[in-house]
């Protein structure tokens, strides 16, 4: 691993945990046709406090468009899955065996969570897409406010608490 891969936008986390305690993160790769690469691993704590904790890895390489510009944005963990998003070719299921599949096209995605059954996908600007199968298919929709652009989103107990960072406008919190 050469260096972790910066998330886009700077506030959004490197990585990403899923409930089954698998951890995907983004390093930068130096090979010449520069893939995007990844790490998974299985995080397995031990019953005992004192024993070491027991982690096994894997590497995924999303090969990249020599022709397009792309950078790594995000990642989001939503349930046993991740949902990977590279600038300027799309989003990415990536399930916790390794395989992954291309499930959208390119969009600048700045936050996905699920809620009520549903996933949603914030995109640059003003958009929003839904999916009702686990990030696989997704229907576009437009006319969002702008303080949905930069903003993270958190499920807190029984709410749904977003939390903008749009620049000018100070951070704002909403539910």
């Amino acid at each position: 691993v050469s260096s972790i891969s910066r998330s886009f936008p700077d506030y959004t986390k490197f990585g990403s945990v899923n409930k089954n305690d698998y951890l995907l993160f983004s390093y930068v790769n130096n090979e010449p046709a520069r893939p995007f690469t990844f790490v998974l691993s299985q995080i397995q704590a031990p019953a005992v406090t004192g024993l070491p904790v027991q982690v096994s890895s894997r590497r995924i390489v999303i090969p990249s468009n020599p022709r397009a510009t792309q950078f790594f944005r995000n990642i989001t963990a939503i349930d046993d899955y991740f949902l990977v998003v590279i600038d300027g070719d799309g989003i990415y299921k990536i399930k916790q065996d390794g395989s992954f599949q291309h499930v959208y096209g390119a969009a600048g995605v700045d936050a996905i969570y699920k809620w009520k059954g549903r996933v949603y996908a914030i995109v640059e600007y003003n958009q929003i897409l839904v999916s009702d199968d686990d990030g696989v298919t997704w229907n576009k929709y437009s006319g969002l406010p702008d303080y949905f652009n930069f903003t993270t989103y958190h499920i807190v107990r029984d709410s749904l608490v977003a939390v903008s960072h749009l620049a000018g406008a100070g951070n704002a919190i909403f539910t």
